[in-house]
């Protein structure tokens, strides 16, 4: 088909993907911890009890910490390949 990628074309290549996937994790770390805890802190006048909402809340945000570090990890696997 095409002419097959040279040594540079390929780290661009890798490099792409590998910002592509850190910024996945970015969002979900800005989506899935930040805007939650702004979200339930919003016009609260006293200290939160642990009821089923708060806990909720944390399950969310360790699940979401949690996808965003493995995000980071994967991105770092991916740029680990580069070529010197």
């Amino acid at each position: 088909m095409g002419k097959p990628l040279g040594k540079t074309a390929r780290n661009e290549a890798i490099k792409l993907k590998a910002t592509f996937i850190n910024n996945v994790g970015v969002g979900v770390f800005i989506a899935g911890l930040i805007l939650p805890f702004l979200a339930y802190t919003k016009d609260r006048t006293q200290a939160p009890s642990w009821s089923k909402e708060y806990w909720l809340l944390f399950f969310v945000l360790m699940i979401a910490g949690l996808i965003a570090l493995g995000c980071r990890v994967a991105a770092h696997k991916v740029i680990c390949k580069l070529e010197d």
